[in-house]
């Protein structure tokens, strides 16, 4: 029996390295076909004219909370003093109570009069999927749940206001969690083999499968803009991989994070959330609040024209 199991796990294994490898060598092709779609994103975004003082409310789960001071010191950063930002986020918040209680998000924004909200939702439902109701499903299966659950929050925020923008970078690679593997199973005898089948097939499959949530938000663009409503995904997968500032447009599927760029294997850490949002500053917020803002006389002008 032993000698069966081990024939089918690594049987299992081969399989899953073979699949990852091709996924892998395919995303290294697609990589400079991604960096142009990215910069071609960033010159097509509508700049219409702005409020004299923008407000953006980050909204979400625990990402949500390096979003804040992040963005916060981009904006002192870029001089950008009379943007105001607020903040409505909780640990393991996820879309799925938003959805069932969708007068949260609208009301939130009504409060703090926010026109634009930094989204990070959905990856505790992802993630729950595994740990806390403990079923066993294809990664797209729980990348599906979340997408609707999230359809369902989004819905109602553009209910009550259509003309909010919504931009979410979605999440980045986990951290190694190598060395918490090595402590759990230190006093096992097969300790080094779950090691190497963590480094060997775990690191990929958790890349895989975390990536495949920046597909669902590229999906949840495309529906709403096609509505004529904004919702922007910038995508930065990888960035937290490369000690190189700004994007790695060349990542991999088995790598992790930078130690210096994650507090935990679940969450950035602050020099971590500093180059995210770094980047989704440059690619989206300062092309924002640097808009001329036009006088009402300006603005009844260009209406008649």
């Amino acid at each position: 029996r032993n000698r069966l199991s081990l024939k089918a796990f690594f049987t299992f294994a081969l399989i899953t390295l073979a699949t990852v490898l091709v996924i892998d060598i395919e995303e290294e092709m697609l990589s400079g076909l991604r960096s142009w779609w990215t910069q071609q994103k960033m010159e097509t975004i509508p700049t219409i004219p702005r409020k004299p003082n923008p407000s953006v409310l980050c909204f979400g789960d625990s990402w949500s909370y390096g979003n804040y001071p992040a963005l916060v010191d981009q904006i002192k950063k870029n001089n950008h003093a009379h943007v105001k930002v607020s903040y409505y986020h909780r640990y393991g918040e996820t879309a799925e109570h938003f959805a069932q209680n969708p007068n949260i998000l609208p009301d939130v924004v009504t409060r703090c009069d926010a026109d634009y909200i930094l989204l990070s939702l959905g990856g505790n439902d992802f993630k729950n999927f595994y740990w806390k109701k403990q079923q066993v499903v294809p990664p797209w299966t729980a990348v599906n749940f979340a997408e609707e659950q999230l359809r369902i929050v989004l819905d109602a925020l553009y209910k009550e206001h259509p003309n909010v923008k919504v931009i979410t970078y979605g999440y980045d690679f986990m951290g190694d969690m190598g060395e918490y593997i090595d402590y759990m199973f230190k006093d096992h005898d097969k300790g080094p083999w779950i090691r190497r089948a963590y480094d060997w097939v775990g690191i990929p499959l958790i890349n895989y499968s975390l990536s495949l949530m920046g597909k669902a938000y590229k999906r949840l663009e495309k529906h709403y803009t096609s509505q004529g409503l904004s919702f922007t995904y910038i995508p930065v997968w990888g960035s937290l991989q490369s000690i190189e500032p700004g994007i790695n447009n060349k990542w991999s599927l088995w790598k992790t994070s930078q130690l210096d760029h994650m507090h935990d294997p679940l969450h950035a850490s602050e020099k971590g959330y500093q180059k995210l949002i770094g980047h989704v500053y440059d690619g989206y917020f300062k092309k924002e609040f640097e808009i001329p803002v036009l006088s009402s006389t300006e603005s009844d002008a260009s209406q008649q024209q």
